[in-house]
């Protein structure tokens, strides 16, 4: 009697142990692993953070994948909502759910806190949060752990430089980004970790100017994915590298929490980096709880590499870091690796230089900004323009009659369209194009070629219209070939 209990119980612990691991099987297939699919050298990305209004919009629509600030507005008052986020999805042809889509990525700040501007001390510089007052904190690398100075601020305030002298040491208060006015932040800090996800997005008229949390880019404005910036306070080089795994763990429930969407890390380059010897990724690194570099690899689908070409960081960039990166990111699980520069980082006499080094040679995503300036409102370099449109489906005949005919071509990028066409022996000497062809750019085109003759043979030739490098139209033929156009009889 009692076998058969004991049997009982093993089959039903059986099943639930099965259905666990089914569960977490069907979870693990959901999540969105990988590069982001469409997305590689050929592609056309943008990163804006100014203000919108429908030229913007049109504008950004161009572009295969947009990173915006959920802090920006539009111009004409208001801070942006999901409406606007939707009119860049639909891309050039104003249709969602087709293959002319944007992705749009929301901004969030992940190694630092853009604290509200409030200043109550008169000081000039913006009060950090409250939180609950045990912060500062610095890392006492002898018992491997944080120190709180509880000094009156939040918990994962880092305090590890003097603010007067700016050399290590603790002074009891938050340590800065001069530059940009936000406190640097320990990553790992479960308070933290709960503001990133929870912090609310602000309705018009409130007091304080924060920024909205992962939940409200997601949920509320409807963004396809995150862009995590500031994860270069972790880095072992000239950083906080004891925050290196708490920041691991951080982009590692990012992932979790949004399992579906496209994450896209700052210069997460310095875990990948097993050469140097403070890297995360060197065997030999003080901090070796965990494979971080694996971690941070299999959380996102896209990391960009900022000012790669910078003049200072050139060489060692391009003959140290890339190669690390890249062979990271060809790994099963790996992800698509952007480029952002500034032209007046690099110098405008270098911009073709930057992009024969970035698309050609290491065939990464490129984008180039003019200003170093979250409120820059100009859209940057097309770096794009250097590669001429491709036709990657048809020229493919959709519609024919005895005296018209309706073709379909697709292009890897938005351009505009046209057919050059005539019959055969006579020279192509007719064009035809959208009704009008006015200023829009497509993937997808189709034409009519109207008042033929019937029983003819026709050739063509179709065209693709866009922007060269000095901003200039220009047409590119359909990979140079001469089609056949066989009409019904009547």
């Amino acid at each position: 009697m009692k076998d058969r209990k004991w049997k009982f119980v093993m089959i039903i612990l059986a099943i639930v142990i099965m259905c666990v691991w089914f569960g977490n099987l069907a979870y693990i297939q959901e999540v969105n692993y990988g590069p982001i699919p469409g997305i590689d050298s050929k592609s056309n990305y943008l990163c804006y953070y100014g203000d919108w209004d429908s030229d913007m919009i049109e504008k950004a629509r161009r572009f295969d994948l947009v990173i915006i600030h959920p802090r920006s507005r539009f111009k004409d008052g208001g801070l942006i909502d999901a409406s606007l986020i939707e009119d860049i999805k639909r891309g050039t042809n104003g249709i969602l759910g087709d293959g002319d889509d944007v992705i749009v990525i929301g901004y969030i700040s992940i190694g630092e806190d853009d604290v509200p501007e409030v200043d109550k001390n008169g000081d000039g510089i913006w009060d950090p949060r409250e939180g609950d007052g045990t912060g500062p904190v610095y890392y006492d690398p002898e018992n491997k752990r944080f120190v709180y100075e509880n000094n009156g601020c939040a918990s994962w305030y880092l305090d590890e430089i003097d603010n007067e002298s700016g050399k290590p040491g603790h002074d009891g208060k938050p340590d800065r980004n001069e530059k940009w006015g936000s406190f640097y932040v320990n990553a790992g800090d479960p308070d933290w970790q709960y503001l990133i996800k929870n912090n609310r997005i602000l309705k018009e008229g409130e007091d304080l100017y924060d920024w909205p949390g992962t939940e409200a880019i997601i949920s509320e404005l409807g963004c396809d994915g995150l862009f995590l910036d500031t994860v270069m306070t972790a880095n072992p080089y000239d950083g906080y590298p004891e925050t290196g795994e708490g920041m691991a763990e951080l982009i590692e429930k990012i992932r979790a929490w949004y399992p579906d969407k496209y994450i896209i890390a700052n210069n997460p380059h310095f875990y990948f980096d097993s050469e140097y010897e403070d890297s995360f990724a060197n065997p030999k690194h003080t901090i070796t709880f965990r494979k971080l570099e694996s971690v941070v690899r299999r959380s996102i689908n896209g990391a960009m590499f900022e000012c790669f070409y910078c003049p200072e960081n050139r060489d060692w960039n391009i003959r140290h870091i890339a190669p690390g990166l890249n062979q990271e990111a060809k790994k099963k699980d790996g992800f698509t690796v952007f480029a952002i520069d500034y032209v007046e980082e690099i110098g405008e006499e270098d911009i073709s230089d930057q992009i024969d080094e970035v698309i050609e040679n290491q065939g990464w995503t490129d984008y180039i900004a003019p200003y170093v300036d979250l409120s820059r409102s100009v859209i940057g370099w097309d770096v794009y323009k250097h590669n001429p449109p491709k036709v990657v489906e048809g020229p493919d005949l959709f519609e024919i009659g005895s005296t018209y005919a309706k073709i379909r071509w697709m292009t890897n990028k938005p351009t505009k369209g046209k057919v050059r066409y005539g019959k055969v022996g006579a020279g192509m000497k007719e064009e035809a194009s959208y009704d009008p062809i006015g200023e829009w750019y497509y993937t997808e085109h189709k034409i009519w070629l109207k008042g033929l003759e019937p029983e003819t043979t026709y050739e063509y030739k179709i065209i693709s219209i866009c922007e060269d490098e000095t901003g200039e139209e220009k047409e590119y033929e359909g990979e140079g070939k001469v089609n056949l156009l066989q009409l019904r009889r009547m």
